[in-house]
């Protein structure tokens, strides 16, 4: 790993901390907990473009939105993340998602679906993104473990129409993570 994305890890598990000890101290709005994600991702892009392999921290703060029965809830989440290319040293990506989450509340092994989207920056540009700002729309599908994750997710990077050609990236991410529960 080289300088410039252990830095990049470093400053996202920092600010992570410095704000899940703040917003377990902000009463009515507080997250229930916060995830630290990590993993990697590949994505085929078009033509005769090296093919999309990059790496992804996140810290993703979860709040209640509702029981929906004895044993599933559904929550929301505000997941700040800094990424990075297989090409370090010109590719960077950083993006906040905001997403809907549909879970079991309780037990051992606690498997979860969640949707989202968010504003997100690439500085790497390709045939068929050629905008620097991006919207990325997220599905994931995940599990927990105690307080371990797992989880697959897929998502689509497009500029919204801002800018022709919007064609999209589409990367399918494997993230691991540790929970920590408030």
């Amino acid at each position: 790993m080289n300088k410039g994305r252990l830095w990049a890890l470093a400053l996202a598990f920092f600010l992570a901390g410095t704000l899940s000890s703040s917003c377990a101290q902000a009463g009515r709005f507080s997250p229930v907990s916060v995830e630290m994600l990590a993993g990697t991702g590949r994505a085929n892009l078009d033509g005769s473009q090296p093919e999309y392999r990059g790496g992804f921290v996140a810290a993703a703060f979860t709040f209640p939105a509702g029981s929906l029965s004895r044993q599933a809830t559904l929550t929301w989440q505000i997941e700040p993340s800094v990424g990075w290319g297989s090409d370090a040293a010109s590719s960077v990506e950083a993006a906040v998602g905001f997403f809907l989450r549909y879970g079991r509340k309780a037990g051992m092994v606690r498997p979860y679906l969640k949707v989202g989207t968010g504003p997100y920056y690439m500085s790497r540009t390709t045939t068929e993104q050629p905008t620097r700002f991006n919207i990325a729309s997220s599905a994931a599908a995940g599990v927990c473990v105690g307080q371990f994750v797992a989880e697959c997710r897929w998502r689509h990077v497009s500029n919204a129409g801002i800018s022709d050609p919007n064609g999209g990236i589409n990367t399918v991410l494997f993230l691991i993570g540790y929970s920590h529960r408030f």
